[in-house]
């Protein structure tokens, strides 16, 4: 059983819904919320499975990882459902109660990245939040069978507001019986997603550093020729050599054995 079928999604709008519903598939959620159609088959879908299948341990590893770097020692609660509010229901894979967090938890393939991960359940995220009042989530991802990477991603008030003028406008058609005709376009996400309160920024226009860049590519030769030099010298110097100096050089060995390379500055 999944966490969308331990409720009745003809009763409301839950965090997969929102997704559906930014993305545009209006009348498709339509026929499902107004029972004209059955709910999809994810007993079916091995990506689906897994996820259920390896959320309890995603959620351990979380804590375990949440004790180690953060000294947050707050147990995650698991399987919250929320009290339905107006039309929303939500059930969350993981609360923090005491700090107010949403917790989800995602498995995905290997060659997935963090950032994919965020901006693709970034309406469901938004979803919880908004419904919970929560100030952020832990989004807890496996990538295939190899890593583990997580993330806080910040509750968006705009965007949250888009979403739920959007959810509210199709909700009063399942309510009214009525097939959607308007607002079924693509509802636009923020570009920039902070990660960890971080976010990627595009510079391609930064007069300054396009400068410097094109400084840094033409020296770049150079200073892979100054490297190659600095080993050839200092491979000249014997093992058994502590010091060696030569025409304004000074090569001075560690007591691991490690050779560096200065300028003697007259001595």
């Amino acid at each position: 059983t999944t966490k969308e079928q331990k409720m009745d999604r003809t009763k409301g709008i839950g965090g997969s819904d929102a997704k559906k519903i930014v993305d545009g598939s209006w009348h498709e959620l339509w026929l499902e919320k107004t029972s004209r159609k059955e709910q999809d088959d994810l007993s079916e879908i091995l990506a689906v499975q897994i996820g259920i299948a390896t959320e309890t341990l995603n959620l351990d590893w979380l804590q375990k990882i949440l004790v180690k770097e953060k000294h947050q020692h707050t147990q995650i609660k698991r399987d919250v459902t929320l009290e339905p509010k107006e039309f929303m229901m939500s059930h969350l894979d993981g609360y923090i109660e005491d700090a107010n967090i949403v917790v989800e938890a995602k498995h995905t393939y290997e060659h997935n990245n963090l950032l994919n991960v965020a901006e693709y359940y970034y309406p469901q995220l938004q979803h919880y939040m908004m419904h919970s009042g929560a100030s952020e989530t832990y989004l807890t991802v496996f990538f295939g069978n190899r890593s583990h990477d997580w993330t806080s991603i910040e509750s968006d008030p705009e965007f949250q507001q888009t979403l739920y003028k959007a959810e509210m406008a199709f909700w009063k058609y399942v309510q009214e019986d009525k097939e959607p005709t308007q607002f079924m376009q693509p509802i636009e996400q923020p570009k920039e997603i902070k990660l960890d309160g971080m976010r990627t920024l595009d510079m391609t226009d930064h007069k300054e550093m396009n400068s410097l860049i094109e400084s840094l590519q033409q020296v770049k030769p150079y200073v892979a020729k100054h490297k190659e030099i600095v080993t050839d010298i200092k491979s000249l110097v014997p093992d058994d050599c502590r010091k060696a100096i030569g025409n304004g050089i000074v090569l001075s060995r560690s007591k691991k054995g490690t050779l560096t390379l200065r300028e003697s500055l007259g001595e």
